[in-house]
């Protein structure tokens, strides 16, 4: 994964979302021969000032239903997972509990060779919702 050219600025990237919307992005990695590189697992990982995580998204190798994603720890909800004619897709689920703010990310990948390189970090920007839904 040495030689992977995102199509984006990684170091300084913003994923901004609603908070209780569900949000996606497809995230494309390509290799200096621009073939689409695939990981075989990742993870992402956000955290407050204070060093909370606030949003820890794994790796599913197929798209969990959403029942599986309710199941999980409130700041789990949602996935990294494969995408065609990607190399992950990012998915937040509308369940996730995320508060609003501004939290640093590093996006984590694991590679064919079983090597982890950090792909992608940042800001992720949770706007504030503007109700609650009903209980």
């Amino acid at each position: 994964l040495n030689n992977i050219t995102p199509l984006e600025d990684t170091q300084a990237m913003e994923i901004r979302f609603k908070q209780r919307v569900d949000f996606r992005r497809t995230f494309t990695w390509r290799d200096s021969t621009n073939t689409l590189i695939s990981v075989q697992n990742a993870y992402m990982q956000a955290k407050d000032s204070t060093g909370a995580t606030v949003l820890d998204l794994r790796w599913y190798s197929a798209t969990p239903n959403e029942a599986t994603i309710i199941a999980l720890t409130a700041n789990r909800r949602g996935y990294l997972a494969p995408i065609a004619g990607g190399t992950l897709e990012m998915h937040v689920s509308d369940k996730n509990t995320v508060p609003a703010g501004a939290y640093p990310f590093d996006m984590f990948v694991q590679d064919s060779a079983g090597d982890w390189d950090c792909l992608a970090s940042g800001t992720v920007v949770v706007e504030a919702a503007v109700s609650a839904p009903p209980t």
